[in-house]
């Protein structure tokens, strides 16, 4: 199946992004360039469903749908090794890592993009390099037409950023110690160690 080298700008939980398929390279360099950072930067991938973001991983039994829902909720990100993925990752995902940094929204505008490209797709933050996020839809716009590329703007009616701080978690390598820790404190770390504390319950 020919790959969509189309890039897309969205709303997300907590800031405006840009992303493309995770397996146009193509549209990877574009961003690179359109953000102005290094060629070897890894990104984040996106699912739009915690159905789709399971069947894309080996996860470990606490992991259930219930749990990634409130972890998502809580505007966050997992890191999850590579050799537990059921999916092709594509190496200019994520570079040297052996992880893969994972999230999952289950917005109309997410799922809009994934079901147009059939794969999930990369996801950073809509600004130049060393510029502030943007979280409101007249300056994506204005980002937007103040580009050379051909960007694809997918608004939501109902997705409103916060602007705030996310929060990044690992996935540790060996699964059977079901472990997970903070690479990152955002807004919600408190809620979130709670929610990993209801895990160690399991």
């Amino acid at each position: 199946m020919k790959v969509s080298d189309k890039i897309f700008v969205y709303p997300t939980d907590t800031v405006w992004g840009i992303g493309s398929s995770i397996y146009s390279k193509a549209g990877y360099n574009k961003i690179l360039e359109i953000k102005n950072v290094s060629s070897s930067r890894h990104m984040s991938i996106m699912f739009s469903s915690i159905h789709e973001f399971q069947q894309a991983f080996t996860l470990p039994t606490w992991l259930d749908k219930n749990w990634a829902k409130k972890f998502f909720a809580l505007e966050s990100t997992i890191a999850i090794p590579l050799k537990h993925s059921r999916i092709t990752i594509p190496p200019w995902i994520t570079q040297e890592s052996k992880f893969v940094a994972v999230r999952c929204l289950e917005y109309d505008c997410i799922q809009h993009i994934t079901q147009e490209v059939a794969a999930p797709i990369t996801t950073t933050s809509l600004n130049k390099s060393g510029a502030p996020p943007i979280i409101c839809y007249e300056k994506a716009a204005q980002f937007i037409k103040q580009h050379k590329f051909t960007l694809h703007l997918v608004p939501s009616r109902t997705v409103v950023p916060s602007g705030l701080a996310s929060s990044i978690v690992a996935l540790e390598e060996d699964r059977q110690q079901q472990n997970i820790k903070f690479i990152r404190l955002g807004a919600y770390a408190k809620e979130i160690e709670a929610l990993m504390k209801i895990k160690q319950k399991l």
